[in-house]
């Protein structure tokens, strides 16, 4: 008589069967990948260059105090104008714009006010009560994203 081998019991669940293979066993089948050449180090040791040539000047150029002001900041975005409703933090301002945005559902225009922080550079220097032209531009700060552009029509003094 000849004798059968005896066939592994057949389990249910996960991991069996073709579907069960994972990616790591596929990776054990293929062929090894090629080693990559040694790249030379320059400085401490492990540590390679990645730069290539010289390192790119930055876009944005400050003046002498390390300060942005509106020349050599781009503005891209809106631009509105605006009253100053607070001059006190240094090189900060708050603008206030006017918003009239019309209601379909009531055929009606609705009144809004937006307040946002803006850049007073030293030049321009606006004070409380001026009107001003006001353009987006990069973050300044957390809160800062316009920049003042220009002073429209100067606002009465306290």
């Amino acid at each position: 008589m000849a004798q059968a081998k005896a066939e592994p019991k057949k389990r249910h669940g996960k991991g069996r069967g073709k579907e069960g293979i994972t990616a790591a066993m596929h990776v054990e089948k293929e062929e090894p990948l090629q080693e990559k050449p040694e790249a030379k180090a320059e400085g401490k040791e492990g540590h390679e260059y990645v730069g290539g040539g010289e390192k790119p000047a930055p876009k944005m150029t400050a003046t002498a105090g390390g300060q942005a002001t509106a020349k050599n900041l781009s503005v891209r975005g809106g631009i509105f104008i605006g009253k100053v409703t607070s001059a006190k933090a240094p090189l900060t301002v708050k603008v206030e714009k006017k918003i009239v945005r019309y209601v379909p559902k009531y055929e009606r225009y609705k009144k809004d006010r937006a307040t946002v922080k803006a850049h007073n550079p030293p030049e321009i220097n606006a004070k409380e009560g001026d009107l001003v032209k006001v353009g987006e531009t990069r973050k300044i700060s957390k809160t800062k994203s316009f920049v003042v552009l220009e002073i429209i029509k100067k606002g009465e003094q306290k």
